[in-house]
């Protein structure tokens, strides 16, 4: 709720129709995208699946894709509110070192080598 002013900036500027809200930390990366005008009203088009887990149980942060015009003052207003909440500019993906930090702090690591392994 502290948010919630920043949230509804970032989703009236459109921006989340390409650049996703994006969940993530202890669980799976969520992406979630807004979907506006006629495309909204009619839900043609739509893949809504109910989440099997709660994205915000446990370490978790959320990214907000900002017009890079509002991407500063959306920053100083959130780091006041929230140490979860960060906003990047729209088109932007979430930065791996941000990714990478919360695989590290939740103490998961991957094997690449069996990862890959056929």
């Amino acid at each position: 709720m502290k948010v919630a002013g920043e949230a509804s900036s970032t989703i009236s500027s459109e921006g989340p129709m390409d650049s996703p809200f994006i969940v993530h930390g202890s669980g799976a990366r969520i992406h979630v995208y807004c979907v506006y005008g006629e495309d909204a009203v009619s839900g043609e088009d739509v893949e809504e699946d109910a989440l099997t887990t709660k994205p915000t149980t446990g370490d978790w942060a959320l990214s907000m894709p900002v017009p890079e015009e509002d991407l500063e003052w959306t920053n100083k207003a959130l780091k006041g509110k929230s140490t979860r909440v960060t906003a990047r500019a729209s088109g932007e993906g979430l930065a791996e070192s941000k990714a990478a930090a919360s695989t590290a702090a939740s103490g998961l690591s991957i094997n690449e080598a069996e990862f890959y392994k056929p």
